[in-house]
């Protein structure tokens, strides 16, 4: 694993509790309340608290005023399009570490977090975005879109209105929109591949999925579909979504497991579901043998999933992978923003439209190096999740 990008890991479960408390959660009254904004004054600094790993500073007060404006700094928005998942309070966190870092230097003069009022719905989302287009103090609009289309239209208009708009996390195909993204496609396909070639190429694959729907995780099914389709002898026997939800997850692989005449050999899933997966196989195991059947797993790289498969290892014989999905996303994205704001020209750009900055994720785990991914996380308990971003440095690097 490679130096020059920061490995992050936070503590959600206080996460959870200071994102409630700062304003920053979703908005569970109905449809038909307005769409959650907080205005975001500079927060305290972030520790690191430990080698080659730093937590962000999750109970950093906000404010409910506008920020003093620094000169010709522009003003940015968020639209997270859901809160409600460990891996997206992690994206708001690692979001607001940088967009504090550019407020003290003056480089933006404040930002806003612009949450649904429900979750993953793409109509909610249009209508936050709409009011932030409305809004002649936002001059910079990033969004974590629902949909790889049904935003476009409302995209556009903000092109047209003369916002800055960078998508992150996934890709959109919008003439004058940014994105700032993993290769959703690549991530998965190496994960399955690795996968595939731990089970010797022939057995039973299940997987798991994220939210239905999204784009990003659209990518990931092709990917994971791609790399199966490799080997001749392996079987993807079943794939429904998990919501990228634990309870979900592993919910939704007991049914399978309970009522299906295919021995399982691996299950593939993604980042925030892999402690589910894991807790599904071992209460399952009595009834169908699932975990002495088991060759292949996904791990996520929470310190609670990486326990439980210590505990699993001692009794029984299987491969894993793990490779993080980097909450730390829009973090980049904040970066790219910026630095396209102030006028700066791409050096190059990807993707699936042309016109993305594919963040390259480091850290990757196989069964002979996943000691490593054990260590860095152990002096942390529960829902942390390894993520990385980039440096204002290799920010920098990108453009001309």
């Amino acid at each position: 694993m490679k130096k020059a990008r920061k490995i992050l890991a936070v503590l959600m479960c206080g996460a959870m509790m200071c994102l409630a408390l700062a304003g920053c959660s979703s908005n569970k009254g109905g449809d038909e309340a307005a769409p959650e904004t907080e205005s975001q004054g500079a927060g305290s600094d972030t520790q690191a608290a430990a080698p080659e790993t730093e937590a962000p500073d999750a109970g950093s007060d906000t404010q409910a005023a506008a920020s003093t404006t620094n000169g010709d700094a522009p003003y940015v928005a968020f639209s997270t399009g859901a809160t409600n998942t460990t891996w997206r309070q992690e994206m708001v966190d690692f979001f607001s570490e940088v967009a504090d870092e550019y407020q003290e230097a003056g480089r933006i003069s404040g930002y806003t977090i612009a949450n649904n009022t429900t979750d993953w719905d793409v109509t909610d989302q249009i209508s936050v975005i709409r009011d932030l287009i409305a809004d002649d103090n936002v001059d910079i609009i990033v969004v974590n879109p629902n949909s790889p289309t049904d935003l476009n239209a409302v995209l556009a208009e903000a092109v047209a209105a003369g916002k800055l708009v960078v998508c992150g996390d996934c890709e959109v195909d919008v003439e004058g929109v940014y994105c700032c993204s993993v290769d959703h496609y690549q991530w998965a396909y190496n994960i399955a591949d690795a996968i595939c070639k731990q089970l010797d190429g022939k057995g039973n694959v299940v997987e798991i999925s994220g939210a239905d729907g999204h784009p990003a995780n659209e990518e990931r099914e092709r990917g994971t579909a791609e790399a199966c389709a490799q080997y001749p002898d392996i079987n993807l026997v079943y794939s429904q979504p998990g919501g990228w939800d634990n309870q979900t997850a592993k919910e939704v692989l007991s049914t399978y497991l309970s009522s299906s005449a295919y021995t399982v050999d691996a299950v593939i899933t993604q980042e925030t579901m892999g402690y589910g997966i894991l807790q599904a196989l071992e209460e399952m195991n009595s009834t169908t043998g699932c975990m002495d059947n088991l060759k292949s797993v996904y791990l996520e790289t929470s310190p609670v999933c990486l326990e439980l498969y210590q505990e699993l290892k001692e009794k029984y014989d299987f491969d894993v992978v793990a490779e993080p999905n980097p909450a730390g996303i829009l973090a980049s994205s904040l970066r790219v923003a910026v630095n396209l704001y102030e006028g700066k020209e791409p050096k190059e750009l990807g993707g699936l439209y042309g016109r993305c900055f594919i963040y390259d994720v480091e850290a990757f785990y196989e069964t002979d190096t996943i000691s490593e991914l054990i260590d860095i996380m152990k002096d942390y308990t529960g829902d942390y999740t390894l993520s990385e971003h980039w440096t204002e440095e290799e920010a920098a690097a990108l453009f001309k």
